[in-house]
């Protein structure tokens, strides 16, 4: 009887978080991908889904990543509400399901948090050479320079809850020994295409102005 229950909670509860899961991705994808200018002072890259390049050249990726990266975590959370239910002998029903819930918000919220400390100290630049350098790091600073002259790859992906809120992520390869690859997550896919194009055409040694 107890484990049809729990199979029972288990249903519920995934159809739950994907019924909510998608309509807060879907959500976020619209007003990303339906930004308007509210005056004519309003920056173009702004009103693209472009992330706007500081004073230094530095740019940072879209401001929605920690929220998919924070849904991202829910696998996590549903072990953690399974868990929880499961050593305190709780019955399924209005307290077990609550309390489930109440773990995945906070799994959610942790995930969130963690992933917006990472968005504020990750940005990408072109340097003075052409290639491409990526700076980030929570607890340390880790600067990265891409030899964009040995370049093997560069890709445009969209998983699915990134296709879900209208945005992909673009991962560039170098040859070399190491640590060769770098993964900007996540741009709107105008954005990361426009990406791809430059990095290609660096690579080929041909200024290249993404804003063209």
């Amino acid at each position: 009887m107890r484990s049809s229950l729990l199979a029972c909670w288990r249903r519920l509860t995934a159809g739950l978080v994907m019924s909510f899961g998608v309509g807060m991705l879907a959500a976020c994808g619209r007003a990303s991908t339906n930004l308007r200018p509210r005056a004519a002072s309003v920056d173009a890259d702004a009103a693209n889904g472009r992330s706007a390049p500081g004073s230094d050249g530095r740019r940072r990726v879209h401001p929605l990543t920690p929220v998919v990266q924070g849904v991202a975590w829910w696998p996590a959370g549903i072990v953690a509400a399974f868990s929880i239910i499961s050593q305190t002998g709780l019955k399924v029903g209005t307290g077990g399901l609550l309390l489930g819930l109440a773990a995945l918000a906070g799994v959610t919220a942790l995930g969130i948090g963690f992933s917006y400390l990472g968005w504020q100290r990750r940005t990408f630049w072109f340097d003075d050479d052409g290639d491409l350098r990526v700076d980030s790091g929570v607890l340390s600073r880790n600067e990265r320079r891409l030899q964009l002259s040995r370049l093997q790859s560069v890709d445009v992906l969209q998983p699915l809850l990134a296709r879900l809120a209208g945005l992909a992520e673009v991962r560039v390869e170098v040859a070399g020994a190491g640590d060769s690859k770098v993964s900007l997550q996540f741009l709107t896919l105008l954005e990361a295409n426009e990406l791809r194009n430059e990095v290609i055409a660096r690579s080929s040694g041909v200024a290249h102005d993404a804003e063209e």
